[in-house]
Parts: C-alpha cells; sequence; structure tokens
C-alpha cells in the first residue's frame, strides 16, 4: 500500500470516527436542546446590563449572579403570574363556553349572522365551538409551564446554570469557536455580530411593540369591564403582528361586547383607547426600541411565534422567531460570501 492510499485512509476512516462522535454528543445534548438555547438567547439579550453590573462589583462571578436575580424578580416572577392567570382565564373560557352558560356569546353571534346574512344569506358562525377550541389550545400550549414539576424544575435550573456560564464565560466560549472554526477570523467575527443582532432585532423589533400593545390593551380591557382580559391582551399582543389588522381583530369584537353589556357609552371610550392609546403607540416606539439589524416582516414573526408554540410548547414564543431571526441572518451571511 503506497503513501498516497495510506494517507486516505487514514482521511476516511478519521472522517467516519469524527461523525459516528459528532452524532453521539448531538444526541447526548439534545434534550437540553431547548434551556441552552433559552439561556443563550437570553445571555445576548442582557448581557449589557451584566456589563453594567460588573463595573459596579467587578466579579464576573458575583455579577452573574446578581444579573440573573434581577432577571427573576424583574421578568420571570411576573411573566410566571401572567401566563398562570392567561391559562386561568382560558380554562374559564372553555368552561362557561362549553357549558353553555355564556349567553352573551350567543346573543353576540346572532346578532352578527343577522347583520351579515343580509348579504350572506347562508352564512353561519359556530362562536362556541371557535373559542372553546382556541381556548383549548392556548393551555395545552402554555399548560407545559406548570404540568410536570420536576421536569420544568429541572429545566429551569439548568437553564440557570448555563445563564451563569454564558455571562461570565460568554467572551472565552466565543473565543473558542473561532479558534477552532475553519473560517477565518474575520468571517467568524461577522457571524457572531450577525447572529446576534438578529436576535437583538427580532426580539427589541416588532415584538417588543406588539407586547406593548398587548399590554395597553388588557389595561383598556380591564379598566373597561371586558372578561378574561388578561387573554384577549395578549391575543391583542399577537394580533398586533398582523399587517394592516393589528388589534383590531380583538379590540372590535371587545367593543361590540360593550355596546350590548357594558356601562352607557364604554364602548366608545374603548375605541379610543385602541385607537389613539394602542394603536399610534407603535408609531411612537418604533423609532426609539427598534434594532435594524435584520429586517423581518411582521407576518413572518406572528407565523413563526405560532409555529414555535406548536413545536416547541410554551419556548416556542422566543425560540420560534429567533430561529427564523437566525435563519434571514445566516442568508445574509451566504450573500455576503457570494458576492
Amino acid at each position: 500500500m503506497n503513501a498516497t492510499v495510506q494517507a486516505r485512509y487514514k482521511t476516511v476512516f478519521f472522517s467516519i470516527v469524527f461523525i459516528c462522535f459528532a452524532i453521539l454528543s448531538a444526541l447526548i445534548f439534545w434534550p437540553f436542546l431547548t434551556p441552552l438555547a433559552l439561556a443563550g438567547i437570553v445571555s445576548i439579550l442582557i448581557h449589557p446590563v451584566y456589563r453594567k453590573v460588573l463595573k459596579f462589583l467587578k466579579s464576573e462571578s458575583l455579577a452573574s449572579v446578581v444579573t440573573i436575580v434581577l432577571l427573576v424578580v424583574l421578568i420571570l416572577a411576573p411573566l410566571t403570574i401572567i401566563a398562570n392567570q392567561i391559562i386561568s382565564e382560558a380554562q374559564n373560557l372553555y368552561s362557561s363556553v362549553s357549558s353553555g352558560e355564556s349567553i352573551s356569546v350567543d346573543f353576540l353571534t346572532t346578532k352578527v349572522e343577522v347583520a351579515v346574512q343580509k348579504y350572506i344569506p347562508d352564512f353561519t358562525i359556530n362562536t362556541r365551538e371557535y373559542l372553546s377550541s382556541f381556548a383549548s389550545w392556548v393551555v395545552d400550549r402554555l399548560g407545559g409551564i406548570f404540568s410536570g414539576t420536576l421536569d420544568l424544575v429541572v429545566k429551569f435550573a439548568l437553564s440557570i446554570v448555563a445563564l451563569f456560564y454564558f455571562l461570565r464565560d460568554g467572551e472565552e466560549f466565543k473565543k473558542q469557536i473561532i479558534a477552532l472554526s475553519p473560517l477565518s477570523d474575520d468571517k467568524d467575527k461577522f457571524i457572531s455580530v450577525s447572529l446576534k443582532s438578529s436576535i437583538n432585532s427580532v426580539l427589541m423589533g416588532s415584538i417588543a411593540v406588539a407586547l406593548v400593545q398587548g399590554i395597553l390593551s388588557g389595561i383598556g380591557f380591564t379598566l373597561f369591564g371586558v372578561p378574561n382580559a388578561t387573554l384577549w391582551g395578549t391575543v391583542a399582543g399577537v394580533a398586533a403582528l398582523v399587517p394592516g389588522v393589528g388589534t383590531s381583530l380583538v379590540w372590535i369584537p371587545a367593543s361590540i361586547y360593550l355596546y350590548f353589556y357594558g356601562s352607557s357609552g364604554i364602548w366608545v371610550v374603548e375605541i379610543l383607547w385602541s385607537i389613539l392609546l394602542v394603536g399610534l403607540i407603535d408609531n411612537f416606539l418604533a423609532p426609539f426600541i427598534i434594532n435594524k439589524g435584520v429586517n423581518i416582516h411582521p407576518l413572518l414573526i406572528l407565523f413563526s411565534i405560532l409555529g414555535g408554540l406548536q413545536f416547541f410548547g410554551a419556548e416556542g414564543f422566543l425560540l420560534g422567531p429567533i430561529v427564523v431571526g437566525l435563519l434571514f441572518a445566516l442568508i445574509r451571511i451566504v450573500k455576503v460570501e457570494t458576492n
């Protein structure tokens, strides 16, 4: 066997061994993909806070701990309470609609059908079925947050541990990845900046504006007496991502409900609140909070959220848009490479 053939066999053998161990490593890490991915995404988002804390504390480990505590107290705890309230309201909605207790549903449905049937005689709408299916879907997707307590605790603990090390040793991790990458350092840095930009632009862009609109809608529903205000405020936040329609998908039915069941004239206040405050808030917020890193159409973000919830569960609210955002970042990288 000559030297060339022997070298070729060695290369083939090494490649097979490498691929086998790469596959085994992927299978080992696969069960922990979600907590690791969430920790990585969150570490990028809160890294500016970590840097500010580090300036005061001078200790990377202590700064990581303090940053995580701030995250849990100021963001995760309120989000958990809100998620619990959403699930509770969805369960109440499902129970009332399925049992036939919600008389207002039938009344409003009849009003809509009569109005539309003047132009489309065969028009009918099964509002009870739609509402019960929606409520069931919400409970199924978000209910995983509170079901399987041991699994939740393990995943949460692993996410916190990973987040600690991502914050403290993130720069070192990045240097090691760049050192192992076959690409040039300039290209690796470009990829790193592009991926970071995509995460910030997706979450601090349309989703941030939609979140504010959902909160304001929920506040309005609460003030003006719309039932299950937290649930419908959340729906309004998701609907805000629908181009050209936005939160009107929710506040118009809410205004109709208040016209028949609310206090005198309160439906007018709801309309003004939704148009002047909720509807126009994005015009004021967008220039300040939208990061123009990767421009993704809101419709794609909407479907990435819904698809993420369907595929990943509750975590998909973050993972879905980020996966799409990273895809666009990679496409951008490929375009730069080919030019």
